[in-house]
């Protein structure tokens, strides 16, 4: 049988089922037995025994330099030491309940107040919040650790949800996988697997008829798993992981030689980052640079905005892992499905063509000037770039550029040294962007496409809407119509072109943009290896008259079944 669910870490293992039950059962009505005053003692020496024990932790894995499983542990003591959390457990224990039955409510109440909140980071530490009362009562339970039994080589665990002090128990490689049948992309738990390497399938729910023992076949790259396979079935994906498994070798070792297609012309390929740690490991992946700092995600999930210092101090951490090699920082993308709480900007119907990106910046000049002087302090120290999202007039680009010569002269004033040659581009991702790219590539240094919302823009597809994703498609004529456009604009004024949606790292895309003249691509650092040896295959002579023959198609059925026609077995044989 096929399971379907969403690829949360892609991988492909085959393994057997070990299902798992994250938490200890507690009696949340127990009533205490020992009297209040030593249930205090009980807890009061819990909290103490567990806070030492997690310290102890995150000091072993900062030495180990597994920077994300401390980054976990430490978020748990911060939850552990919160006042709130420990008056609530008290309140309880002062209402007659045993310290486990208190634990546990206390846990639920503070799950339950999370859960209202609409900030979807705050909702998902609710499974922190449940992890750490698990050490609690596990270590009233007499265990000095949560613990995972049965674990072995080959094991593929399968369970509704898990916490990360589970998975912090697992050595390297000494798990196949991780099927959940809920779990969220953005808990601890999946960015601890991902950052271990565990391929990793979530909101799996039909795995619930997953048995222990079952041998399975996880796809988690293509989003499905098979099982429970037969002996027969075995053998024979056992023969395709090897192939599989062949490839991703030949893939890590060419990763880090330079992009090149087969008639030999040199392709840059870049990396789209949300963080620090992101920048260093693009490199480790073989990345031309960035191509796409995200920095609104600097600005998410806190009660305050970051100051200059602040910002300028992150900006010249990420170039600085860089070692040269050019850091595109675009200035802060919020609005739509990217909130933030500090500037308690209203709901609106239909945010998508709201209040966002560059039209919330108009209005908030000082937020604007902030972040373009940190930008600017930080090209002292590195090869940055500014880009200025959601451009739809010139008008707004215009102000654009007033805001970064008024934040130039402020930093001179203050006798602050910057880049004086620094570049400064835009996003193409509006349809009137597009179709005005000639005259916007006379104001600026480079463009950036983003394929994302210029598709969505371009058929009035809100991508993130599952009952007409069946519409988003960038391969629509009409989308690469407006895509060859701006490029054939960039090339004509001799600026960079880049593009930093998914598209960059589709496979039936890649053909099609080489073909229109793109040399700049950007995109998830983990696509990098796979789509440098694509383009290796490729020879830009010959994609140049299939790009035109497809730009004549009149859907993109047509597209894609001219690609399967003119890409050779070679080509399909590394995504299949």
């Amino acid at each position: 049988m096929i399971f379907q669910g969403i690829s949360a870490f892609a991988g492909r293992e085959i393994g057997t089922v070990l299902r798992i039950n994250n938490a200890l059962k507690v009696d949340a009505d127990e009533k205490s037995h020992h009297g209040l005053n030593q249930e205090l003692d009980t807890w009061n020496n819990t909290v103490a025994a567990v806070l030492n024990d997690m310290e102890a932790e995150r000091k072993q894995f900062l030495k180990e330099k597994q920077e994300t499983k401390a980054d976990i542990v430490d978020i748990q003591i911060t939850l552990l030491k919160d006042r709130v959390f420990q008056d609530k457990v008290r309140f309880f224990l002062d209402h007659g309940y045993s310290a486990p039955a208190s634990i546990t409510r206390a846990v639920t109440w503070e799950k339950n107040s999370l859960l209202k909140v609409k900030n979807n980071y705050l909702r998902e530490r609710t499974k922190d919040i449940e992890d750490m009362g698990n050490r609690l009562v596990s270590w009233l339970a007499g265990y000095r650790n949560v613990k995972l039994p049965g674990v072995g080589g080959g094991t593929i665990i399968v369970t509704e949800d898990i916490f990360p002090s589970l998975l912090m128990e697992i050595k390297q490689g000494s798990i196949n996988g991780i099927i959940l049948q809920q779990g969220s992309a953005t808990s601890h738990a999946v960015i601890l697997a991902g950052s271990m390497g565990i391929p990793t399938l979530i909101q799996c729910k039909a795995a619930k008829d997953l048995k222990d023992g079952d041998v399975v076949y996880l796809n988690a790259t293509s989003g499905y798993v098979e099982g429970p396979l037969s002996p027969e079935r075995k053998d024979s994906m056992h023969a395709q992981l090897v192939f599989y498994h062949r490839r991703e070798t030949d893939l890590s070792n060419s990763r880090m030689l330079p992009a090149e297609t087969a008639d030999k012309q040199r392709i840059r390929i870049m990396a789209n980052i949300t963080d620090v740690a992101a920048g260093e490991k693009s490199l480790q992946m073989g990345a031309d640079g960035v191509g796409l700092f995200r920095t609104e995600f600097f600005f998410m999930n806190r009660s305050d905005l970051p100051s200059e210092q602040e910002q300028f101090e992150c900006y010249c951490d990420v170039a600085g892992k860089l070692n040269g090699k050019p850091l595109t920082i675009r200035t802060i993308d919020i609005g739509a499905d990217k909130r933030i709480d500090s500037l308690k900007l209203e709901k609106e119907q239909n945010p998508f063509l709201g209040y966002r990106a560059i039209r919330i910046c108009a209005d908030h000049e000082e937020l604007f000037l902030t972040q373009l002087r940190a930008c600017l302090r930080a090209s002292a120290f590195g090869k940055i770039c500014i880009m200025f999202p959601m451009i739809s007039s010139l008008q707004e680009l215009h102000m654009a550029k007033q805001a970064v010569q008024k934040a130039k002269r402020q930093l001179q004033m203050a006798g602050q040294a910057y880049d004086e040659n620094i570049k400064v581009g835009m996003m193409v991702e509006i349809p009137s962007a597009a179709l005005m790219a000639e005259r916007f590539a006379e104001e600026v240094d480079f463009f950036s496409i983003g394929s994302n919302d210029l598709t969505q823009y371009t058929l009035a597809v809100d991508r993130l809407n599952s009952k007409i994703s069946y519409l988003y498609d960038p391969l629509n004529p009409a989308v690469l119509k407006l895509i060859a456009k701006t490029i054939h604009a960039a090339l004509k004024t001799k600026i960079v072109c880049s593009l930093c949606g998914e598209m960059a790292a589709d496979p039936l895309a890649i053909p099609l943009l080489l073909g229109f003249g793109l040399r700049y691509f950007s995109m998830n650092m983990e696509k990098i290896p796979l789509t440098k040896k694509l383009i290796s295959l490729l020879n830009v002579d010959r994609m140049e008259p299939l790009s035109n023959e497809c730009l004549k198609a009149e859907d993109s059925d047509e597209i894609r079944k001219k690609l399967k026609t003119f890409l050779g077995d070679g080509y399909w044989e590394w995504i299949s």
